[in-house]
């Protein structure tokens, strides 16, 4: 007595996708995929490389600029961060602390707030405690 199959799209045999795409979820097909995940851009063109590139520059800076801070309102500009300065001076950096330190600390930051400090488990290694 063979098995009932479920009346299931999602088995192998009825996945219309190419193999290199098999490794995705079953019932997303690969734009639905792109768009769920794509960032929206304001224009219908994809941006030019050149854009692309200050565009990913201003993320990559924008990450530094979520310091450890009190929730004072719901927007902040955020701080620069001063390349020529040393790690122990930028404000996000809290040295030698333990974690439970830490979480103390975060906790009148609002939420996605971060300090950096030396790792426990080892030297020249530093933690990253996110809120």
């Amino acid at each position: 007595e063979g098995k009932a199959r479920p009346p299931d799209s999602r088995l192998p045999e009825n996945d219309e996708r190419p193999a290199a795409e098999y490794e995705q979820p079953w019932e997303w097909k690969k734009e639905q995929i792109v768009r769920a995940l794509s960032v929206q851009f304001e224009g219908a063109e994809r941006p030019s490389l050149r854009e692309e590139t200050v565009r990913q520059h201003h993320r990559q800076k924008s990450w530094t600029q979520k310091i450890l801070k009190p929730a004072l309102s719901d927007h902040s500009e955020g701080e620069k961060v001063d390349p020529g300065l040393p790690l122990e001076k930028q404000p996000w950096y809290h040295g030698a602390i333990s974690r439970a330190e830490a979480e103390s600390r975060l906790q009148p930051c609002k939420e996605a707030g971060y300090l950096v400090r030396n790792s426990e488990s080892g030297n020249s290694r530093y933690s990253i405690a996110l809120k």
